[in-house]
């Protein structure tokens, strides 16, 4: 567990420093300054690359979005009965 965990530290580090090292050279290409995951990968590896990364966000944002709305309603399951006196309010 401790290897894996180290091996996923690892590869953070090297993903966070070769984002910077990419955003370096991008500002320097086209002198832009706020840039996106998307116009980054644009940039680099073509428009189906942006597309692609711009796909993936939007998968994981959905993604995301549901597990909080789950946890969100088992919350509130468990809560409103608890306030109400054992019936439910609503």
């Amino acid at each position: 567990m401790i290897i894996a965990m180290a091996v996923c530290g690892a590869l953070t580090m090297y993903t966070n420093n070769l984002i910077v090292r990419v955003h370096t050279v991008v500002v320097r290409d086209t002198f832009k300054k706020n840039l996106t995951y998307v116009s980054l990968v644009q940039h680099t590896f073509g428009r189906f690359g942006g597309g692609t990364v711009y796909g993936l966000l939007l998968f994981t944002t959905l993604g995301s979005l549901t597990a909080y709305l789950l946890f969100c309603g088992k919350v509130m399951h468990s809560i409103v009965p608890a306030v109400s006196g054992g019936h439910l309010a609503w």
